[in-house]
C-alpha cells in the first residue's frame, strides 16, 4: 500500500473546515512540497470582492461575496502567488461549485485551481478540468501527475505554459480505475504507486544491463547483444574443492527461482563471469515486471564496494531510491510497508573491516526480503541459511555459439587462434571472450595471454581518447594513464577497492604541478577536470565521493604501470598475493623480466608465472627458475609436480624438452611419468616420437585421482597428425576409464571446432560407435563421449542406422542417452518422419517410446507442428505429454487453442504440461488475473502452479492455493498427498502468508511433536522442505526430528541423512552443534571397533565443510587424530576434516597441517588437500606469500 494511501484511507471529515485542515494542508506539505508559510489563507490575501457564482436556490454557503480558502504563495511572498485552492464539506459535490472557480481566479488573477471534499479533487486550467482523481486510491495512483502540476518544484522553476507543455493529460483524468485496471491489478497498482517514477527511472537507466559501462569505448567494434542470463549463464550448488563437471547437476536461473524460495541467495563466480550484469538483468527486469503489474517487488542494486567511504549498507539503499527518483525521506520509512528485493554486487569488493558488518546488515534484511549477493570464490559472506551457487564457466556449445553470434564463419579461425595461445579456459569466462571477440575482428589475431588481452584494450582506450578533439585544458592519454597507474597503486596498496576524492586529491594535484614544470599541460587545471577527463576514459567510475575502476582487470593493468616506475618495491610487495596479477601485468610490460624473476626469489611459481608471459630473461635467471621447477617435480605434494610441469610445459626451451625425456625414464612418481608423455609430444622429436609411441599400450589409472595413463598418451598422440589420431581411436577402441573417455571427446571436439575432423575419422568413429552399441554395456560412458563427438557432425545415413539398430537392440537402457544425443542433433525431416512411424509400432516398448518422443521434442529439425499435434494424441500418456510441451517451439498464438485443449481436458498429465507451456511464455499470469484456471485441476496441474507462484510472485492466485489448502483438509488427504501440502507450505512462505504455512505444517507437527510417528516418511520428507519454511518453523520441527531419531541407533540411519541434508540447508549455531554431536557419536563407535561407523562419520565432517564457523576450529582440532585410518581409502574421513580447515582454520592451525605434512608424504591425495588448507588459511589471514612455500620440502 502507497503511503498517501495508508495515511488517509479511512479518514472521516465532519466538515469543511476538517477538510482544509486534515487533508488539504497535509497533501501540500507532505506530498506538494510546499511549507507551512506558502500556504496563505483568505483573510491574509488581498483579492476583490466578486460575485461568486453560488446557487441560492440549492443552498450555497458564501452568499454573493467570496474569497479563496488557500493561495499557494512561493516563499510566502504575496506577489508570487500560483495557484488557488477551495475545500468543500464531504457530502458537497464539487460540480456545484466550478461557477466559484472561475469567480476565483478572477480574484487572484491565477489560472490553476485546485477543489476537493477530500474524497474528489479536481484541478482546472480556468475553463477546463486538466486533472481527476475519484477518491484516495486513484490519488494514490496519480500522486507523481498531481506533483508535476501543482508541486513546488515544478510551480518554483517553470511557467504554467511550460508545465501544461509537458504534462500528461491521457494520465490526469482517466477513467474508471477498476475498468482500466480490473481489481486485482488496482491492489498492485495502488502497492507500487509510491514507486511508480523510481521504477521508471530504473527501467531506463539499466536497459543496457548487458554493457560493461556506457563510456568505454575499446570494445566498440562490436554491438554487444542482449544476451538472456537465463539463457547464457548456467548454476551448480556451491563446493569450495569440487570441479564442476556434470552437465546434469547445472541449473538454470528459472530453476532457481522456482525451486530455491530462501531470501539470501549467493552466486560466486570469477571476474569477468557475468555477475554484475546478472544482477542488473535481474534489477532491470524485476522493475520492469512491476511496471507491467506482474509483480510488486521494489528492486535496489547496490555495489558493495562503495560500502565504508563513509556509507553503511542502509545508507546506500537510502541513497539509491533517492538518486533513481524516489520521493519519499528514505528506505526506513518504507521499510515495514514495501516488498523490496535487494542486488547486492561483490560483496569481495567490500574492505575487510566492514565484512562482518555487512552480514549482519543482510541478515537483518532478508529477514523480510530476498537478497541476491555475488562474489567471488575467495571471499563468500558467512551467512545463515544461505544458500549458494558457483556460476559455472561457458562450456564449448555456449561459447561457439556467441562467437558465431559476432564472428560467422570467422568462428573457426578464431577458435584456432583460442586453442594456439592455451586460452581455452579464458574463452569459457563471458567478459574475457568478448574481449577476444572484440580484438579478434580487428586484428584477425589474438593476444596469448589474459594480461596482453588487456594491455591491448588498455592501448584502444589510448586511440580513442587521442582521437578526440583536443581542448587546451585537456589532458593527453600520458598524463591520464600516469594519473591512473598512481590512483591504482594507492588502492593496491590500501587494501581497498576504492580510493575517497579527499584521498585522490593530493595525489592528482600532485602530478599536475609535475605536469605544468615539465610543461606537459598548461597552468589552471583543476582536480574536478582532472576527474571528469579520468571518466570519460570508461575506465573509471565517480561514486558517491570516491572513484574506482570498474573492473579488477583495469585496476591489475594500472597498478602494473606504477610499478613500472619503480621496480626495487616488487620484492617487498610480492609477499603479498594481492599484487600477483599486477606483477604478471608488468611482466608483460616491460622488454626483460630479468630484475622482476630476481625480485621474487621467494615466489617459485610467481617467476614460472612471469617466464610464461614474457621468456626475455637472463639465461642464468632463467635458468635457476628452471631448476627449482624440476626440483618441484619431485615434491611430494601432487599439486606441486603438476604446477611445475605445466609452467615447464610452456617455457619449453631445449634443457626443458631433454628433461621430460630424461624424467620419464627415471621418474618414479606414476604421475609425472603420465604428465611428461603429454609434455614431451610437444617436441615433435624422433625420441620424444618413439618413446610416445612405445607406450600406447600402458594401462593404468587412479580412482581417488582422477588419472589415467590412456588418457596423457592419447593427448601426447594427438600431436602426430593423423597418425597419432588413427592410433588415438585404436587404444579408444581397447581401453575404457573416464578420464581417458573425456580426453579423447575433447581431441576430436577440437578438431571438428577447427574444421579439421576429416571424413576418414568420422567413419572410424562412426564403426567405433557402432562396436560399443552392439556390445550393451552397462558402461555408458565411452559410447556416450563418441556420441558427443559424432553429434556435432550430423550424418543422416548414421542417424538412420543408429535408429534402426536402437529399435532392433533389446536391453539398450545405457545406450539411451548415446542415441538421443545422436538423432536429436539430425537436422533432416526424413529422419523425424522414421521417428514418427516408429512411435506408431505397437510392438515398441514404453521406454523406447518416451525416448523417441523427447528426441522429436528437443529436436534441432525444423519440424511441422502437425506431427506434434498427430503425437499428441498417442495412447502412450508419456508420449503424449512430450509432443505437447513440445509445442514450445512455436509461438504460442500459433497453438493456443490445442494448448487450451488440454488445460480444460480431463487427463491429468496432458493438463499440467498445458499448464507449463502457458507458464514458460508468462501466460499464466493473464489466465490466474481473468478467473480462467481450470475449475477441476489434479495434482502434478497444482504443482506446476506453486512453481508459477513462486515463479512470479502470482499472490493473484492465493485463493486457488486456498482451494488446494481446503481439499488437502478433506478426508485427510494432507497424509497421502504430503509432498503436495509441504511444497504448499513452503510457496505460502515464499509469498508472505506463514500463517497459512503453519496451519498446513499444524497437520503433522503441533509445535513440539510430529503427530504421525509411525510414518516416517510423512517426517523425513518435511525435513527436506525445511528450508523453504520460516527459520522459526524450521528449527523447532528439526529439534523434534533430532530428539526423535538422534544419535542413530544402528549402523546406518536414514535419518541421520537427512538431518545432515537439512543441516546444510538451514545451517545456524544449533544445527552446527548437532552436526559435532554426530561426529561424536561415531568416534565413540569408532572406539569400540564399529567397522560402519569409521565409513560413516565422513559424513557430518563434509557437513561442516559447509556450515562451519571460525568458533568450530579448535573442536576439530582436538578431534583431528582420531580420524587417522583408513589407509585403503586413502584416509578419507581424515582429508574432509583437514578440508574443513580450509574454511575455518586459522594461523594456529598451521604448524598442525605442515606436521601432517611430514606423516603422510606418500599420500598424495592427504598431501593434496593438507596444501590446498595451508594456502587457504594463509590468503584468508594475509601471511606473507613466501611462507607458504614452507609448507612443503621438496622430496625427490
Amino acid at each position: 500500500m502507497g503511503k498517501f494511501l495508508e495515511q488517509f484511507k479511512g479518514m472521516v471529515y465532519s466538515n469543511e473546515a476538517e477538510v482544509s485542515q486534515n487533508f488539504i494542508i497535509p497533501l501540500l506539505t507532505q506530498y506538494l512540497g510546499y511549507s507551512i508559510t506558502e500556504i496563505i489563507p483568505e483573510k491574509n490575501f488581498p483579492a476583490q470582492d466578486i460575485f461568486s457564482g453560488v446557487r441560492f436556490s440549492e443552498r450555497g454557503s458564501k452568499g454573493l461575496i467570496h474569497r479563496p480558502d488557500f493561495i499557494i504563495c512561493i516563499d510566502g511572498d504575496l506577489s508570487k502567488s500560483r495557484f488557488i485552492i477551495d475545500s468543500k464539506g464531504p457530502g458537497q459535490s464539487l460540480e456545484d461549485h466550478i461557477g466559484q472557480l472561475k469567480s476565483y481566479a478572477t480574484s487572484v488573477g491565477k489560472n490553476f485551481l485546485m477543489i476537493t471534499n477530500g474524497k474528489v479533487l479536481l484541478v482546472y486550467d480556468v475553463n477546463t478540468l486538466i486533472f481527476r482523481a475519484e477518491g484516495i486510491e486513484e490519488l494514490q495512483l496519480k500522486l507523481d501527475v498531481l506533483n508535476d502540476l501543482l508541486g513546488r518544484k515544478n510551480q518554483l522553476f517553470k511557467s504554467q505554459i511550460e508545465i501544461l507543455r509537458e504534462f500528461n493529460f491521457n494520465e490526469a483524468v482517466s477513467q474508471n480505475l477498476v475498468e482500466k485496471f480490473g481489481n486485482e491489478k488496482l491492489r498492485k497498482e495502488l502497492q507500487i504507486s509510491d514507486f511508480k517514477n523510481y521504477l521508471k527511472v530504473v527501467k531506463e537507466k539499466f536497459e543496457n544491463w548487458h554493457l560493461p559501462n556506457d563510456r568505454f569505448k575499446a570494445i566498440n567494434n562490436i554491438e554487444l547483444k542482449k544476451i538472456d542470463p537465463n539463457y547464457l549463464l548456467l548454476f551448480k550448488l556451491h563446493s569450495i574443492n569440487e570441479p564442476i563437471k556434470n552437465e546434469e547437476n547445472k541449473l538454470k536461473f528459472v530453476q532457481i527461482e522456482t525451486t530455491y524460495n530462501i531470501n539470501k541467495k549467493v552466486f560466486v563466480g570469477e571476474t569477468g563471469a557475468g555477475k554484475t550484469s546478472f544482477l542488473k538483468f535481474l534489477h532491470h527486469r524485476t522493475a520492469e515486471n512491476a511496471l507491467e503489474g506482474i509483480d510488486v517487488k521494489i528492486p535496489i542494486f547496490i555495489a558493495l564496494k562503495e560500502i565504508g567511504n563513509g556509507y553503511t549498507l542502509e545508507n546506500l539503499i537510502s541513497s539509491a531510491l533517492i538518486r533513481y527518483g524516489y520521493k519519499g525521506k528514505d528506505f526506513e520509512e518504507r521499510n515495514s510497508i514495501t516488498q523490496f528485493v535487494f542486488f547486492l554486487d561483490a560483496f569481495d569488493e567490500i574492505e575487510e573491516s566492514f565484512k562482518q558488518e555487512v552480514c549482519n546488515a543482510i541478515e537483518n534484511l532478508s529477514s523480510q526480503y530476498e537478497c541476491f549477493i555475488t562474489t567471488r570464490p575467495n571471499n563468500l559472506p558467512m551467512l545463515n541459511s544461505a544458500v549458494i551457487f558457483d556460476i559455472c564457466p561457458l562450456n564449448d556449445t555456449q561459447v561457439e555459439k556467441v562467437a558465431r553470434h559476432y564472428l560467422g564463419s570467422g568462428y573457426y579461425r578464431f577458435q584456432n587462434q583460442i586453442e594456439k595461445n592455451d586460452l581455452t579456459q579464458e574463452s569459457r569466462n563471458t567478459l574475457l571472450l568478448l574481449f577476444m571477440i572484440s580484438l579478434y575482428k580487428e586484428k584477425n589475431y589474438l593476444p596469448d595471454s589474459v594480461a596482453k588481452i588487456v594491455n591491448e584494450l588498455v592501448e584502444r582506450v589510448k586511440l580513442w581518447q587521442d582521437s578526440r578533439n583536443m581542448r587546451p585544458s585537456r589532458l593527453k592519454w600520458e598524463q591520464v594513464s600516469r594519473i591512473l597507474a598512481e590512483l591504482g597503486y594507492w588502492i593496491m596498496k590500501h587494501n581497498a577497492v576504492s580510493i575517497k576524492l579527499f584521498d585522490a586529491e593530493p595525489i592528482i594535484i600532485e602530478m599536475l604541478n609535475e605536469f605544468e614544470q615539465t610543461r606537459k599541460i598548461k597552468p589552471g587545471v583543476t582536480v574536478n577536470e582532472v576527474v571528469d577527463e579520468l571518466t570519460t576514459t570508461g575506465l573509471i567510475i565517480v561514486g558517491e565521493d570516491h572513484l574506482f575502476f570498474w573492473h579488477r582487470l583495469f585496476l591489475n593493468h594500472f597498478s602494473a604501470l606504477s610499478l613500472q616506475n619503480n621496480l626495487n618495491q616488487i620484492e617487498e610487495l610480492s609477499s603479498d598475493e594481492k599484487w600477483d596479477i599486477a606483477i604478471i601485468t608488468l611482466a608483460t610490460r616491460v622488454n626483460d623480466v630479468t630484475i622482476i624473476i630476481k625480485s621474487l626469489k621467494n615466489r617459485l611459481w610467481l617467476s614460472a608465472y612471469c617466464l610464461t608471459e614474457n621468456s626475455n630473461c637472463n639465461k642464468e635467471i632463467k635458468d635457476i627458475v628452471v631448476s627449482r621447477l624440476i626440483e618441484q617435480v619431485g615434491s611430494p605434494v601432487p599439486n606441486n609436480r603438476s604446477n611445475a610441469i605445466s609452467f615447464l610445459e610452456k617455457i619449453n626451451d631445449e634443457r626443458v624438452q631433454n628433461f621430460f625425456m630424461d624424467c620419464f625414464e627415471s621418474t618414479q612418481h606414476k604421475d609425472v611419468k603420465m604428465m611428461c608423455l603429454s609434455a614431451m609430444a610437444l617436441n615433435t622429436s624422433m625420441r620424444a616420437k618413439d618413446i610416445i609411441f612405445s607406450q600406447v599400450d600402458w594401462d593404468e589409472s587412479s580412482f581417488f585421482h582422477g588419472r589415467s595413463s590412456q588418457a596423457y598418451i592419447v593427448q601426447a598422440l594427438s600431436h602426430f597428425g593423423d597418425q597419432g589420431y588413427i592410433q588415438i581411436i585404436s587404444n579408444w577402441e581397447k581401453y575404457s576409464n573416464y578420464p581417458l573417455e573425456e580426453t579423447c571427446k575433447r581431441i576430436f571436439q577440437r578438431l571438428q571446432r577447427n574444421n579439421n575432423l576429416n571424413q576418414g575419422l568420422v567413419d572410424r568413429l562412426q564403426n567405433l560407435f557402432f562396436k560399443e552399441l552392439r556390445k550393451n554395456s552397462a558402461y555408458g560412458a565411452k559410447l556416450e563421449a563418441i556420441a558427443d563427438i559424432l553429434s556435432k557432425v550430423p550424418n543422416l545415413k548414421f542417424a538412420e542406422e543408429v535408429l534402426d539398430k536402437f529399435l532392433n537392440q533389446e536391453d539398450s537402457v545405457s545406450s539411451y542417452r548415446s542415441v538421443f544425443k545422436i538423432l536429436k542433433n539430425s537436422p533432416n525431416i526424413q529422419l523425424v518422419e522414421k521417428i514418427k512411424d516408429a512411435l506408431f509400432n505397437e510392438n515398441l516398448d514404453s521406454y523406447k517410446c518416451e525416448l523417441l518422443s523427447k528426441i522429436l521434442k528437443h529436436s534441432n529439425a525444423v519440424i511441422p507442428k502437425e506431427i506434434f499435434h498427430e503425437l499428441i494424441n498417442h495412447k502412450n500418456t508419456n508420449v503424449a505429454s512430450y509432443c505437447l510441451h513440445a509445442l514450445n517451439r512455436f509461438p504460442y498464438q500459433d497453438v493456443e487453442k490445442e494448448v487450451e485443449r488440454h488445460l480444460y481436458g480431463e487427463q491429468a498429465q496432458l493438463q499440467s504440461w498445458a499448464l507449463k507451456i502457458l507458464v514458460d511464455n508468462g501466460k499464466i499470469i493473464n489466465l490466474i488475473r481473468e478467473n480462467r484456471f481450470p475449475n477441476h485441476f489434479y495434482t502434478p496441474t497444482a504443482h506446476i502452479l506453486l512453481e508459477a507462484v513462486r515463479r512470479f510472485h502470482l499472490i493473484e492466485a492465493i485463493p486457488i492455493l486456498q482451494t488446494i489448502q481446503d481439499e488437502l483438509s478433506y478426508g485427510k488427504m494432507y497424509l497421502g498427498e504430503y509432498i503436495l501440502a509441504y511444497e504448499l507450505a513452503g510457496t505460502f512462505n515464499y509469498i508472505g502468508e506463514k500463517e497459512r504455512q503453519r496451519q498446513i505444517i499444524a497437520k503433522y507437527f503441533d509445535g513440539s511433536m510430529f503427530l504421525y510417528k509411525k510414518d516416517k516418511y510423512l517426517q523425513t520428507n518435511l525435513m527436506k522442505k525445511l528450508k523453504y519454511f520460516d527459520k522459526e518453523l524450521a528449527v523447532l520441527i528439526a529439534k523434534a526430528f533430532y530428539n526423535e531419531y538422534l544419535p542413530p541407533s544402528k549402523n546406518f540411519s536414514y535419518e541421520t541423512e537427512v538431518f545432515i541434508e537439512t543441516a546444510e540447508d538451514i545451517g545456524g549455531e544449533w544445527m552446527r552443534e548437532k552436526i559435532k554431536t554426530i561426529t561424536e557419536h561415531y568416534l565413540n563407535q569408532i572406539k569400540v571397533d564399529n567397522k560402519y561407523a569409521s565409513h560413516l562419520i565422513e559424513r557430518p565432517l563434509r557437513a561442516l565443510t559447509k556450515i562451519g564457523r571460525a568458533d568450530d576450529e579448535d573442536w576439530l582440532l582436538e578431534k583431528l587424530p582420531y580420524f587417522e585410518f583408513d589407509a585403503g581409502a586413502e584416509y578419507n574421513q581424515l582429508r574432509r576434516a583437514i578440508e574443513c580447515f580450509a574454511s575455518i582454520g586459522s594461523k594456529k592451525t598451521l604448524p598442525v597441517l605442515i606436521k601432517m605434512s611430514e606423516k603422510y608424504q606418500m599420500v598424495d591425495s592427504v598431501m593434496n588437500i593438507l596444501q590446498f588448507s595451508y594456502n587457504n588459511i594463509c590468503s584468508r589471514e594475509k601471511i606473507p606469500m613466501e611462507d607458504i612455500q614452507q609448507f612443503s620440502p621438496s622430496k625427490n
